[in-house]
């Protein structure tokens, strides 16, 4: 619990821009997560999901968050390192 509250109360999150960006993250993985399940139910009942293609499924869709976040969001980051607002308007 008292990382937590360091991690709350580092300087950088006092700003409205943090905040929003860690509400922003918090709410994806969130709906991710409610999601998920509901996913595996449709794709079950429309395409007759079995176990292993439901495992194929998620495995491509962690390996594309996985590509997406080394191969486009790193060099994005790098690119617009000295103003990061045209970053979050692109």
């Amino acid at each position: 619990a008292s990382e937590l509250v360091g991690f709350i109360t580092l300087p950088v999150l006092q700003k409205r821009g943090a905040q929003l960006l860690m509400a922003m993250r918090l709410l994806m993985a969130l709906a991710f997560h409610m999601f998920a399940p509901v996913w595996q139910v449709s794709v079950k009942k429309r395409f007759a999901f079995g176990p292993r293609d439901h495992a194929t499924l998620m495995g491509v869709v962690g390996l594309t968050y996985a590509l997406s976040q080394g191969l486009i969001a790193k060099p994005l980051v790098r690119r617009f390192r000295g103003n990061p607002g045209k970053l979050l308007l692109s």
